[in-house]
Parts: structure tokens; sequence; C-alpha cells
């Protein structure tokens, strides 16, 4: 390990080298196997992976702060994660350098350590869908919803448009392979006389292009929005069953 300055606050996080297939720590940017005894016990004895420590003048290593991924100061938010997009090509992962971290800067990744490459991706894809469908969603009403599909592991598209002759219609959710429209009737969105009276004829066009149509109030969502999905998945058993999260 690099001579540590009195006074340097360094950045201590568990890792696992694929390399080495051992566990160590990840420091100053690199895999370190053997640390002194002080930081191991302040590292064994922390909940959070990412701790920072400062070395003092009379040589003791005193801890500055422990963080969780999701809430460390951006100055000591670090990008490096365990595995790079497909495709990558430095030099430094191919001689297999690369380490198994709790992924820094990157909230979105909750994998075991260590883990398969293919773990690593395919949790990676589902929280990007996570999180980007949860932006599409324009009342917190839709976003409970959401979370209660994605909790289950469905397929929704947020906001989805459908095109036709007698106009463009943008569809609460959608479960785009089975063509089944999903409309959330808040109590503050389309609730008027006119936007029912629009919503019915909308419903009809959508029915005759072969959308199926269904309906949850705000209510429902809010008093059990796990019940809803279900009567959702029932809905769409009756002619297959639930595609994986990424069928579209």
């Amino acid at each position: 390990m690099k001579k540590w300055p009195v006074g340097e606050i360094r950045r201590a996080e568990r890792a696992f080298s694929p390399k080495y297939q051992c566990f160590g720590y990840y420091m100053l940017g690199s895999f370190i196997k053997n640390v002194p005894d002080e930081i191991e016990l302040i590292m064994n004895t922390c909940e959070e992976p990412i701790v920072l420590i400062q070395r003092t003048e009379n040589g003791i290593f005193k801890i500055v702060g422990r963080y969780f991924y999701e809430n460390i100061p951006k100055k000591y938010q670090d990008h490096r994660g365990q595995y790079p997009s497909p495709g990558y090509q430095e030099e430094s992962w191919k001689r297999g350098f690369g380490m198994a971290t709790g992924f820094p800067l990157r909230p979105w990744i909750r994998v075991p350590v260590p883990c398969s490459e293919e773990e690593y991706h395919d949790t990676r894809m589902k929280e990007k869908y996570k999180q980007w469908a949860s932006t599409k969603c324009e009342s917190p009403i839709e976003k409970r919803f959401l979370d209660a599909a994605i909790s289950r592991g469905m397929i929704l598209r947020p906001q989805w448009w459908v095109y036709t002759e007698n106009g463009n219609f943008r569809l609460d959710f959608a479960v785009v392979s089975d063509k089944v429209a999903i409309e959330i009737d808040g109590h503050e969105f389309h609730s008027s006389r006119e936007q029912r009276t629009h919503d019915a004829q909308r419903e009809r066009i959508l029915q005759a292009l072969g959308w199926k149509v269904i309906r949850f109030t705000g209510t429902e969502i809010h008093a059990n929005a796990g019940r809803c999905i279900d009567d959702l998945i029932n809905i769409l058993h009756g002619d297959r069953k639930v595609k994986s999260l990424f069928d579209f």
C-alpha cells in the first residue's frame, strides 16, 4: 500500500478480485489484498461498505465518514464498477484486473459480491429500466402502480403512443407485446366530463385496432397496488405466461 501522508483521507471499500479469486480492499484505484491491521479492523466493524479513513499525526487511523453507495458525497464517489459494458476493450480489463466492488456511483446496481458477468449485466439492465420508467410517470399514483408492477417482474411501457388515422393516443401504460392498454383514472387526472367522453371514444378506437383496455382507479391503486397488478397478471395469463422484463 502506498505511503499514507499524515492528514490524508482515503476512501476504503471491500472488494473481490476475479484475477486473484480473493477478497480484499479497493483503495486509490487499486485492489489491495493486505492492509494494516488497524484498517482491516475498521472495515470489519463498519456496516457501511465505504469508509473514509484519515491518518492522524500520531499514526492512528480514524474514521471520518461511513457511507452506503446511495449517500456518499460526490467528492468521494468512484466511477469504477465490476464489469465494463459489453464489448469494452481496455487492456487492463482484458488482462483480468477488473474487480467486483459494490459498484460505486451506481446505486442502481445491487448484486452479490462476487457475481458472474451475466448476473451483473442482467441486474444492471433491470435497474436501468426501473430508473428510466420511473421518470416517465406523470403522477404519484402512476409511480405507485409502476413500482408494484416492477416488483413482480412485469413489462410495462409508460406513456406509450398509439398512432391511428383518427388521432394519436398516449396510454398511461402498455404491455406492447399483447396490445394491452392500461389506463389510470386518478382523482386529478382524466376526471372532467369532456375528458371522460374523450376517453370513451379513444377506447373504442383502440379496441377496433385490437387493443384491450384495462382501467384501474387511483383509489384502488392507493389502497392495494399489488392486488391491481395481480389482477392484471391474471388477465394476461388468460392468453399466455407473463413475459420477462425485457421482451419488448
